[in-house]
């Protein structure tokens, strides 16, 4: 049976998986994860780093991992996406559709970039026939390549690449129960919500706010030990450094684990304060939702990606939105 690589290459961490490739229940062999050098990423890019490389090779040694197949997720505001509604028609010809249709899709100058799609389900037409909903993604050439360096530095085959967004909907599709769902994957400077609703993704956000601001916040403080980025995070992930909420007003439904210390409360606000920019975005996306489809409003969030570590951050978020939010502890 064939096995992949699967790794994602975070600001501060690289996430690498071994596991089955093409199959209908992959069973994971081995999961790792590496520090990702200060300046390797820029916006999803990759640049070239002689040190990366070699702690990529190192762990694959380490690890005993031999599969030299690999396949990258990326978040990248240089990958612009798109839903379309096709015909229902087998996929080589939607690709042939999409590829024909791109410049009505993306204004850009498509000689830059590579066009793919994904086909995200069914849909009545309005002359009473099936559909296709398809997400049609734009990826810059440039930032192509770079995984395409990185992969050969590394002594590895480029199989294919991923956006992060869809990899978040093809593994939670089918994770989740009936029923609407918020799906929010939190990583250092950036943010994928994904609305799913009876295993179909309806609506899908990048948004530019991570947990990075507040690490920088308890790292620049005058009161807490930790003074660099890896400790800081570290602590958020092991103690309470947050409130379970924002502001005085905000109904505190889930309450969480910080007892605040007189001469601690200043720096726990400011560091609570850096996660106010996401919870406005995801406010947005939920009222968005919630005002396009009445009938199936989100009542539930999941929180997932390397955020989802972060203390008593899911209390937090479901006293600012309003709604039950989980972390993900598990999956099929």
């Amino acid at each position: 049976m064939a096995r992949i690589l699967s790794i994602e290459v975070g600001n501060t961490i690289t996430r690498i998986c071994e596991m089955d490739y093409k199959v209908k229940n992959p069973k994971v062999y081995c999961s790792v994860s590496i520090n990702t050098p200060k300046g390797v990423l820029e916006d999803g890019f990759i640049k070239d780093n002689e040190e990366f490389s070699l702690s990529i090779k190192d762990a694959l040694v380490r690890n005993n991992i031999k599969t030299k197949q690999v396949i990258f997720t990326i978040t990248s505001n240089k990958i612009v996406t798109r839903e379309v509604v096709l015909p229902a028609v087998g996929d080589k010809k939607i690709g042939d559709m999409v590829r024909a249709n791109a410049n009505d899709y993306f204004p850009i100058d498509l000689s830059l970039y590579e066009v793919s799609h994904v086909i995200l389900g069914k849909v009545d037409g309005d002359d009473g026939s099936s559909k296709n909903r398809v997400m049609v993604m734009a990826a810059g050439k440039d930032l192509i390549q770079s995984y395409r360096n990185l992969s050969n530095r590394c002594g590895l085959r480029l199989s294919s690449l991923d956006y992060s967004g869809n990899s978040v909907y093809q593994i939670m599709k089918d994770e989740l129960t009936d029923g609407t769902e918020l799906i929010i994957k939190l990583e250092e400077n950036s943010a994928i919500a994904s609305v799913i609703s009876n295993h179909n993704l309806v609506l899908q956000r990048h948004i530019a706010n991570g947990f990075d601001r507040a690490v920088e916040a308890l790292v620049n403080s005058s009161t807490f030990y930790e003074n660099d980025y890896e400790s800081a995070f570290k602590a958020m992930c092991s103690r309470a450094c947050i409130r379970v909420s924002i502001n005085a007003k905000t109904r505190v439904v889930e309450y969480g684990e910080l007892k605040e210390d007189d001469n601690f409360a200043d720096e726990y606000r400011n560091i609570t304060n850096c996660f106010a920019q996401l919870v406005g975005n995801l406010t947005r996306v939920v009222e968005l939702h919630n005002l396009k489809e009445s009938q199936n409003p989100i009542t539930r969030v999941t929180l997932i990606g390397l955020g989802a570590d972060i203390v008593d951050l899911e209390k937090l978020l479901t006293n600012e939105l309003g709604i039950k939010c989980s972390k993900l502890s598990n999956i099929r």
